[in-house]
């Protein structure tokens, strides 16, 4: 059932898709402005319901990425932008690699960490993610999901991933 708050999330994502160019690293000069839809497809969840900056269990809330759910192609890889906040990985030995908005990594599972935590925007209230597929063979990016992050009040940040193009 589509709430009108969320028919207005959507209508305010595409006009930012729309207007807004250079939203992540150029790469071969494409940008999510340039995104088309085809028939990639992948999953995209978080494995906590909340996420406060003082939890010591994870460094973020988890964007995990599932591409099983499609055929692996050496000609796609993953970018993965947040708006506001900082993305983050998380390796085996408990080291934290920031890596500011944007990750772009091979078209393979995932799992990327999202902090409210800035040296320039202190505590950030509410981000966007956007997870696309590059298509390095046709030169396009394609949008698959769109989160919002926002913090709700005595419970932390939450994540919602109802906002999907495809």
């Amino acid at each position: 059932m589509v709430t009108y708050k969320k028919m207005i999330l959507c209508l305010m994502f595409c006009g930012l898709l729309i207007v807004q160019t250079g939203c992540i690293t150029q790469k071969n000069n494409t940008d999510f402005g340039e995104a088309i839809t085809v028939d990639y497809k992948m999953n995209v969840s978080t494995s906590i319901d909340n996420y406060m900056p003082t939890m010591s269990s994870v460094p973020g809330i988890p964007i995990e990425v599932d591409t099983k759910v499609n055929n692996y192609s050496n000609d796609l890889e993953l970018r993965i932008t947040s708006d506001k906040g900082q993305l983050l990985l998380w390796d085996n030995d408990g080291k934290i690699i920031h890596l500011e908005n944007e990750y772009i990594c091979p078209y393979e599972d995932t799992t990327v960490y999202w902090t409210p935590l800035t040296e320039n925007e202190g505590l950030v209230e509410v981000a966007t993610i956007r997870v696309g597929i590059y298509d390095l063979a046709r030169d396009k990016i394609t949008i698959t999901y769109i989160g919002q992050i926002s913090l709700v009040e005595g419970e932390g940040y939450k994540i919602d991933y109802d906002v999907e193009l495809n």
